[in-house]
């Protein structure tokens, strides 16, 4: 949503350029000259290709307002639904993110869930749908969070070690297209970094990340 919000304002400015959104769990081969640049999400670069890095997030439990009134401590989390997300927070880790964010507080990884969702967009969107409760990306989740449709009770989330990067063959670098559109991106990126604010972040193996 961030990428495609700002970038769609930047395009008023450059309208020359052309956007198309691929979202996939797949990497394109950018070789072939039929892609540009790209976002991805990913421990560290590989590849002949240009890296920069452009964002972090975290996942917390995130729940409608008219639910959160009723949960006062983690333990309360549970008795309203959990929603599961098959989702890795880190190449080959297996540990759910709800498990991650149980263990920095104390507490055993839950054992059931009420819904279970593909992805965290998926996940978001029953969270506000049913009342369940997500385990929330600061990524996905910031224009509810903004809007105030969701929110997070807690100030503990998960940093996963990896990160969203914006990707180009190497040279494109140094073009005017490419600080146009990392310029695009930076802003939303910025805007979602503010939401951090008050936030205690750990990486899944209890450490706090580097400033």
């Amino acid at each position: 949503e961030m990428c495609i919000r700002d970038s769609a304002k930047a395009k008023g400015k450059r309208p020359d350029v052309r956007i198309a959104w691929d979202l996939s769990k797949q990497n394109r081969d950018m070789a072939s000259g039929d892609l540009d640049m790209a976002i991805r999400w990913a421990l560290e670069p590989e590849g002949d290709l240009h890296w920069k890095p452009l964002l972090r997030t975290w996942f917390t439990p995130i729940v409608r307002p008219d639910v959160a009134r009723f949960i006062q401590r983690p333990t309360d989390l549970q008795r309203h639904g959990l929603i599961d997300v098959e989702f890795a927070l880190d190449p080959g880790k297996e540990e759910s993110t709800w498990a991650s964010w149980y263990r920095v507080n104390g507490l055993d990884a839950p054992t059931s869930y009420a819904v279970s969702c593909a992805d965290t967009a998926s996940a978001v969107e029953t969270a506000i749908a049913t009342g369940h409760i997500a385990i929330g990306g600061s990524f996905l989740a910031s224009v509810h969070l903004t809007k105030g449709e969701l929110v997070a009770p807690f100030d503990t989330a998960i940093a996963p070690f990896s990160r969203f990067w914006l990707v180009c063959r190497k040279g494109m670098e140094t073009t005017s297209e490419y600080d146009w559109f990392l310029d695009a991106l930076r802003e939303g990126a910025d805007a979602i970094d503010a939401l951090s604010e008050g936030i205690n972040l750990f990486h899944p193996d209890g450490s706090v990340p580097a400033a």
